[in-house]
């Protein structure tokens, strides 16, 4: 199983946790979406009017920073700061980086985990990998 952080749930961190959701190798541990409650995440994934997809999932709160979808029991956060998240407690090895905030290697750090994967071009040298360009 691979555990994942995302942080941001915009355009970007929302489409990459639909991709996720119903794949069982993957779970989503945590997610840090400021200004949006546990009660609010149904919705804004359910009725999604940009991208109109269709999936079906099941969803429950837990506790006010805790929900289930599907098999993902998720850890809700609501920082402006990665330095105030501990990713690794929650097992995450991956953070996904959707805010467009930590585009460079430095302040990639700030997430304590092992992987982060930067969803916008980085401010840097860090590689960057284009799927079936040179993912290999």
């Amino acid at each position: 199983m691979i555990n994942v952080g995302i942080n941001g749930f915009g355009r970007i961190g929302k489409c990459t946790f639909l991709q996720l959701i119903h794949n069982t190798n993957i779970s989503i541990k945590g997610l840090n979406a400021c200004g949006i409650e546990a009660s609010e995440i149904e919705d804004y994934l359910r009725y999604d009017t940009t991208h109109r997809h269709h999936l079906q999932f099941t969803f429950s709160i837990l506790s006010k920073d805790m929900i289930q979808i599907n098999h993902h029991i998720i850890k809700l956060f609501q920082e402006r700061d990665a330095k105030n998240i501990d990713w690794k407690e929650f097992d995450c090895v991956y953070v996904v980086e959707a805010t467009g905030a930590y585009l460079t290697e430095e302040k990639c750090k700030a997430h304590n985990c092992d992987y982060v994967i930067m969803s916008a071009p980085p401010k840097d040298n860090t590689k960057t990998f284009i799927y079936s360009v040179n993912d290999e």
